[in-house]
């Protein structure tokens, strides 16, 4: 994959998982804020491969198999991220 191809996905990434600026004061905390995104997107990226594998392994699923990988990936992040921000004292307004 050329540079230009990496560095745009890296960069897509970063802006939509809001890295771009640190939400705390402090190394460790914003350390843990780079891990925690670092997870999620490494989750999706599984997800999304075991969807893929599994669409080739069955071919009956069709397009199910990466959607059903999509979602599977979204309940994993959302399974390791709200554990972990609420620890952080973050606090959210949906729950």
């Amino acid at each position: 994959m050329p540079r230009v191809g990496i560095e745009g996905t890296l960069s897509q990434r970063v802006r939509g998982m809001g890295m771009r600026r640190a939400r705390y004061a402090g190394l460790q905390k914003t350390r843990v804020q780079h891990v925690l995104t670092a997870v999620a997107i490494a989750l999706y990226d599984v997800g999304l491969i075991a969807g893929l594998l599994f669409s080739l392994a069955s071919p009956r699923a069709g397009v199910y198999g990466p959607t059903f990988g999509l979602l599977a990936s979204a309940c994993l992040q959302v399974g390791v991220l709200l554990p972990a921000l609420r620890r952080q004292g973050v606090r959210n307004s949906f729950l």
